[in-house]
């Protein structure tokens, strides 16, 4: 059957459903206008704006992991942007016993669990019912690609259709690298096209589709970690600490696509910029910006400008306690950014 878009009468219904019903959403996804790039390095300014989610909780049939790991997220009109950061002691990825590859969901890799229908508990998962046999629950899905040679790391996007369950297939961009200095810890970036999403009635979503989900957007998150070390894998997760997401989602997070903007600041003129290190972060009194700029600038999440001093340190004594873009310059160009918080 060819895939329907949502029609306006479905999307007023859905809008309806969810204005009347309160969405308890374990996180809250803002609007953006500016896309990172898709190449593994986390330093776009954009994801500087936005607060790390940690994966903490260990699978609980599993012996504890050895990692420490985190996401973020946000969304455009057209995309959903995820970052994956993990460190990790060991990185034992397929491609160090390719012989084994019958059991690459054993390896080290990260798991990604999309659930877009408008009931997120119905048992669904994007397991093959439980029988490795087709069809998959519809409106669910699975990402989680096998990490390809050590000479992919930093090379450039791919678009993934290893292990990827349901109808995000050789649709993703994905791009990974070794975190700086670290060849055993990782970021992975993923741009999602909104559109390549299809629920249980056959219908692409679009941006209003996903806003408008009565009950959010079922995901969660799985990074595995496999030592070498004859005991396995062992999982920490997001949410599903107790059943596997492949099996059912419903134990899974839920996340809302909120009307938030991000800042004006992740705009134009912070495209080309690094992210810096500020400290103390938070911050009360003296903010300090490490390295050599001739002007610091300080913006609310409103966008309005709140401070410019030259040198790199800020006196923010007289601002409110919240939350603040720092846009680092020199000879007049904005060369790096960083949130921070004054308490």
């Amino acid at each position: 059957m060819k895939k329907q878009f949502l029609s306006l009468a479905t999307a007023c219904l859905l809008v309806a459903a969810s204005a009347s019903a309160q969405v308890e959403a374990d996180l809250t996804i803002k609007h953006g206008t500016v896309a990172p790039t898709i190449d593994g390095d986390p330093s776009d300014a954009v994801w500087a704006l936005i607060d790390p989610v940690p994966v903490e909780k260990q699978f609980t049939t599993d012996p504890e992991a050895s990692v420490t790991a985190f996401f973020k997220m946000f969304y455009t009109d057209d995309f959903l942007y995820l970052l994956v950061d993990v460190t990790d002691d060991v990185h034992y990825p397929l491609w160090k016993n390719p012989n084994d590859a019958k059991q690459n969901y054993l390896y080290d890799k990260v798991e990604v669990y999309f659930d877009v229908n408008d009931n997120l508990k119905d048992g669904g998962s994007p397991a093959h019912n439980g029988a490795n046999t087709p069809p998959i629950n519809p409106g669910h899905a699975q990402l989680a690609f096998d990490f390809d040679d050590e000479a992919q790391y930093g090379a450039g996007s791919i678009l993934p259709s290893d292990v990827v369950y349901n109808f995000l297939s050789d649709q993703v961009l994905v791009a990974y690298n070794y975190k700086t200095g670290d060849q055993n810890s990782y970021v992975i970036e993923y741009e999602f096209p909104l559109e390549a999403f299809i629920n249980d009635r056959d219908e692409a979503l679009s941006m209003e589709a996903f806003k408008a989900l009565p009950q959010g957007m079922g995901f969660d998150l799985t990074v595995v970690d496999n030592d070498n070390d004859g005991n396995g894998r062992k999982r920490t997760v997001w949410m599903s600490a107790d059943a596997e997401a492949y099996q059912s989602m419903d134990g899974c997070g839920v996340v809302v696509f909120g009307d938030e903007e991000l800042p004006a600041g992740s705009g134009i003129g912070m495209l080309d910029a690094d992210v810096i290190t500020c400290y103390p972060n938070p911050v009360t009194e003296t903010l300090m910006v490490n390295g050599d700029f001739d002007g610091i600038t300080l913006t609310n999440l409103a966008g309005q400008q709140v401070k410019h001093v030259a040198g790199t340190q800020v006196d923010v004594a007289d601002l409110s306690a919240g939350l603040y873009i720092v846009q680092a310059y020199k000879d007049g160009v904005c060369k790096g950014v960083a949130k921070i918080t004054k308490e």
